[in-house]
């Protein structure tokens, strides 16, 4: 089962990550705007943001292989619905519909690692689940550059919807819903996540997950124009994007066993911190090179960060008896407000300047969540008994 759903999201986040290079070129051709541009990044995530507490909450009470599945079947369907797209608008529609279908994948497959997770492993065993959702998301970009470069924009969409499939099967022959109460948490209602949110230590981290997800969100709608105004090949974007997730995949399993024995908050904060100050420098780069530094640096901080800060989540929600579906849905509504605002914001004031801003507000957004983490934990205690 561990290695089946391993295999489902490095499998799953590879078909997301193969568009990422060239869908804002995409965009543009077709006469997106700046502000569309954030749009067509942010629908995705507004739908996510509405559905995952939702269906998180429903795989509590209704078992999480069916939604897994369904997801699947739907994010296979969507790939191929950006073909026949031929205006801004009509991707910003796609873009929506196929972040109703992701509410049903990643928060479902986290809320299965983490049912299986016992107390005071929840590092490492994030780490690892991470390690298979940044490999694909890393490796992603890089196919998505070549098969653009080569062949052009259909034949990733097909590749996306080919790879769902083969997840879809994976999950229909390798995972099984776990037993009645696996996972140690209530059954709930989806509108019992505001009362999570209303814990502290898990506000915090939500927080600063949101304001790492609006840099993310920023970082990826405006690179390739970066690349391009620099005359960089899709490849070249990619391969930024590649690199940078690579290092954080290697830093997954070493800095989740740490967030197990380490305290969980001075990591989270340390390593934001590196990687918005690489997201503050990345306007000044002169090229490919540059460029390379910069993505080594920003992988590295966010992959010290981003172990620590799932494991405190599911640490604490277990503490409080929540639903592992209802506090994953919660935990990832945090990373698809970052990539709403992220994007929107940063198309708007690129317009109103150039899109190199786009890249200092991502930086400051991201350095803003984690202020908000230390002033919302203050001096509490998060992620179990390691004080933040």
């Amino acid at each position: 089962m561990p290695a089946a759903l391993g295999l489902v999201t490095f499998v799953t986040m590879l078909g997301s990550g193969i568009i990422a290079p060239f869908l804002p070129l995409y965009a543009q051709r077709m006469g997106a705007s700046g502000a569309t541009l954030g749009m067509i990044f942010a629908g995705f995530a507004v739908s996510r943001l509405v559905a995952t507490p939702y269906i998180g909450a429903l795989s509590d009470r209704h078992g999480r292989k069916r939604f897994l599945m369904l997801g699947l079947g739907w994010f296979a369907l969507t790939a191929l619905l950006y073909i026949p797209a031929g205006t801004p608008w009509q991707l910003v529609l796609v873009r929506i519909v196929q972040g109703l279908a992701a509410a049903m994948v990643l928060p479902v497959t986290m809320a299965l690692v983490a049912d299986r997770t016992a107390i005071g492993d929840e590092g490492r065993s994030m780490g690892v689940f991470h390690t298979a959702f940044l490999l694909g998301w890393g490796v992603g970009p890089l196919l998505g550059g070549v098969v653009y470069d080569l062949v052009g924009f259909n034949a990733n969409f097909l590749l996306m919807a080919g790879l769902s499939l083969l997840s879809l099967g994976v999950v229909a022959l390798r995972v099984q819903d776990p037993p009645r109460g696996a996972g140690g948490g209530r059954v709930e209602n989806w509108w019992h996540g505001l009362n999570l949110l209303a814990d502290r230590r898990i506000l915090a981290v939500f927080l600063a997950r949101a304001g790492s997800a609006a840099q993310v969100g920023c970082l990826v709608a405006f690179l390739p124009l970066l690349g391009d105004a620099l005359g960089l090949a899709a490849w070249q974007v990619g391969f930024f994007i590649t690199l940078n997730v690579m290092i954080m995949t290697s830093l997954q399993t070493p800095a989740g066993r740490l967030a197990d024995r380490w305290p969980r908050g001075p990591m989270v904060v340390a390593g934001q911190l590196v990687s918005a100050a690489g997201m503050a420098v990345l306007p000044f780069a002169s090229g490919f090179w540059p460029l390379m530094g910069l993505a080594v640096a920003m992988g590295l901080g966010a992959g010290v960060a981003l172990p620590a800060m799932t494991a405190m989540v599911v640490s604490h929600a277990k503490q409080r008896g929540a639903g592992m579906g209802l506090a994953m849905g919660v935990y990832n509504s945090a990373f698809s407000l970052g990539v709403v605002v992220g994007p929107v914001s940063a198309g708007a004031l690129a317009d109103l300047t150039d899109f190199n801003a786009a890249f200092f507000l991502g930086a400051a957004l991201c350095a803003g969540g984690t202020l908000l983490l230390v002033l919302a934990a203050g001096r509490g205690r998060a992620g179990g008994s390691r004080p933040s």
